[in-house]
């Protein structure tokens, strides 16, 4: 338990250079984003990335008033957006797909959607602790699961997207392209064992682990579009 400790603390308190890194690192994607939806969707998705950690890190530390059930609930709400602006991203890079707009308001909608679902009592948390550095949530199985196939589905989607993209591309894109869906395929298996299916079984919280390597993967995302310049 001592060691346990030892890891959540750490992986706790490197929550606040890696959400401030976050906010920088969607700031510069979104001020570079004008016209350009690689850069925005990207951008959008680093942001919910560092709002993500920041409702982590006001859970522990207790900044606000609220419970760490309405931090729990908050976590669901704000963290789909990631991926939902990611699938986003897939769409465009590394060059435009055609796409009809309903379809892109379709996902906008549903994302909406499951996010407000979040705050539907009792459907996702019915309770949450804090006992420093761990947590503690019951979940709903209901919320839970539903939560978890829209998950799936907007993963699916990206991957495939880019898989897509990797079939169509040669040279230098289908490199990057390689490596972002290897970086792509360890943050979602990761986040669904952690942060969603590890629930089913255990009320104890491991979404320090599934926010971690969502951030390392990003940043290694993040890293291929400036360094190679692909945009």
């Amino acid at each position: 338990m001592d060691f346990l400790k030892i890891v959540f603390s750490i992986l706790l308190y490197l929550n606040v250079p890696m959400a401030i890194a976050s906010f920088i690192f969607a700031f510069i994607l979104l001020r570079r984003a004008k016209g350009n939806p690689i850069y925005f969707n990207f951008g959008m998705a680093v942001l919910f990335m560092a709002l993500w950690m920041l409702v982590t890190l006001l859970d522990f530390f207790r900044f606000t008033l609220f419970t760490s059930t309405f931090h729990a609930l908050l976590s669901f709400a704000v963290s789909i957006w990631v991926l939902h602006f990611f699938l986003l991203f897939t769409y465009n890079f590394p060059a435009p797909k055609l796409i009809n707009e309903f379809k892109i308001l379709f996902f906008y909608l549903a994302t909406f959607v499951i996010s407000l679902s979040a705050f539907l009592p009792g459907l996702y948390v019915t309770s949450g602790s804090v006992e420093f550095p761990f947590r503690y949530r019951e979940i709903n199985p209901l919320g839970l699961s539903i939560f978890t196939i829209y998950f799936t589905i907007l993963a699916i989607i990206a991957f495939f997207n880019l898989f897509q993209s990797y079939e169509r591309s040669d040279g230098l894109h289908k490199t990057q392209l390689k490596k972002i869906m290897a970086g792509t395929a360890i943050a979602i298996v990761a986040n669904l064992i952690v942060s969603l299916i590890n629930y089913y079984y255990t009320s104890f919280d491991l979404t320090s682990v599934g926010i971690f390597s969502t951030f390392t993967v990003l940043v290694y995302i993040y890293s291929i579009l400036f360094s190679k310049k692909v945009v």
